[in-house]
């Protein structure tokens, strides 16, 4: 198709039909972006139309990060990195390929791409990862296809997970106050574990899909904090893409997503939790600057205080923060089925104690006299705001002496409640809080919210 651009959000959708039997190998897309940007592809049989909204109906063809290559360029998807795809002749086959970020450019209009052997029919612009669609948007990119089929190695089949007993779960809190893109933290087994799920805590709800992926560090009985900034020093447990369920209620992973993490009895394990695009809620911690406090704990575990992430990932985080949620796990080495296993009372967390002197932002006041800002406001249990923008339209110019279509400024996307609360528009005052109770509010008469500025630019 063409490289036009015009026009742009996250992703596209489009039909393809095949004249001939084909296989689908390979992408380029147009991305004004010269950074790594990760994009995913899915694809179903039959048209997009009408299941633009449903996840359950795709099959993830393609994860992966690629460097783009900026307006008006194609930025190549390889075919190692793609699961081939067969249509047979005269089928409809449709692909959605997004990226994670609102990057992706198109053009408005209906498309018409055929050179004889298939024919792209329809597309459409996407909000990610399965938000609004924008109907008449013409996709930029390239379909790399062979006539007929290709012999191709399956995926291993993963190991299932073993139940290995009862399962059980230590909660932190879901007292909100903060948030960005995700949490780091530290756990200790006081036995032999098996971490297997979490539960989140996101202001995503009414339908809103978040995409949350979850990793473990490497090395054993190490914490979080050496390895903030080191990528390699993680791994990837998995990912998945859920209906959020809202400020004050978990949000949960489906059973199986991840692999299981077991952790010997004694040592300690980090794990950074993220959702693409934010969303993620957390509370402020009180751990001095080089000690991580115990937050949660009970006969197994030991949750600690840890650090709210921004974006780009691993990329520097704020401290101290509490990750808001729940962490799900066996203990394998009970010798007997324990019938009070399930019916064990969940501990209450170990509450960071109030300050005597007068409090920062966050802390629960009676009255404003609490509060170094003499301002204690009521928790407000608002729905969060909608997006102040559903589509990004850069303004674009055509460059004189021969240069190319080039993208000179950048509208952006950010939730009201993951924008930096400032300036005389009286800030963020519908945060929504979940606890029924009175804060401290700062000197500003705002809530505060984590942004990572660098990652504004």
């Amino acid at each position: 198709t063409s490289f036009q651009g015009g026009n742009g959000q996250a992703g596209n959708m489009i039909d393809v039909v095949a004249k001939e039997r084909i296989t689908v190998q390979a992408f380029d897309i147009h991305t004004y972006s010269s950074a790594t940007v990760r994009v995913l592809v899915y694809t179903k049989p039959g048209s997009y139309v009408g299941h633009d909204q449903d996840i359950s109906q795709w099959t993830l063809i393609c994860d992966t990060q690629v460097v783009g290559q900026g307006s008006p360029n194609p930025t190549h998807i390889p075919a190692s990195e793609v699961t081939p795809v067969e249509i047979e002749e005269g089928d409809t086959q449709a692909f959605y390929i997004t990226l994670t970020e609102s990057k992706i450019r198109y053009t408005n209009g209906v498309i018409t791409a055929d050179d004889g052997i298939i024919e792209i029919v329809s597309s459409a612009g996407k909000k990610y990862p399965f938000g609004d669609t924008y109907a008449d948007r013409i996709w930029n990119g390239v379909v790399y296809y062979t006539l007929g089929s290709v012999e191709t190695t399956p995926y291993p089949t993963p190991v299932p997970n073993v139940n290995n007993g009862p399962s059980r779960e230590i909660r932190t809190t879901y007292a909100n106050r903060n948030g960005s893109y995700g949490s780091m933290f530290d756990i200790f087994a006081k036995q032999r574990l098996i971490i297997h799920n979490f539960n989140i805590h996101t202001y995503h709800q009414f339908g809103a899909m978040v995409e949350i992926e979850v990793y473990k560090l490497n090395f054993a009985d190490k914490s979080y904090r050496d390895y903030e900034n080191t990528p390699t020093a993680w791994t990837l447990l998995g990912h998945a893409i859920v209906e959020g369920q809202g400020t004050g209620n978990p949000t949960q992973l489906p059973p199986g997503t991840l692999a299981q993490v077991e952790v010997p009895a004694g040592t300690r394990q980090a794990f950074y939790v993220t959702i693409l695009g934010g969303g993620m809620r957390y509370t402020n911690g009180v751990s001095p600057a080089n000690t991580l406090l115990e937050y949660a704990t009970n006969q197994d575990i030991i949750v600690y205080e840890g650090s709210g992430l921004g974006e780009p990932r691993f990329g520097g985080g704020f401290y101290p923060r509490v990750f808001n949620g729940d962490i799900l796990y066996y203990t394998p080495d009970d010798q007997a089925a324990r019938s009070d296993v399930s019916a064990d009372p969940e501990p209450d967390p170990i509450r960071p104690s109030a300050p005597t002197t007068l409090k920062d932002e966050g802390w629960p006041c009676n009255d404003d006299k609490d509060c170094k800002s003499n301002m204690c406001e009521k928790a407000i249990d608002d729905k969060a705001k909608e997006e102040e923008m559903s589509e990004v339209i850069p303004t674009e110019t055509l460059q004189t002496g021969g240069a190319t279509l080039e993208d000179t400024t950048r509208a952006s996307i950010f939730t009201l409640s993951e924008l930096t609360d400032k300036g005389s528009s009286g800030g963020n005052r519908e945060r929504r809080l979940f606890d029924e109770l009175r804060f401290c509010l700062n000197d500003q008469g705002h809530h505060q919210e984590d942004v990572d500025l660098r990652s504004r630019k």
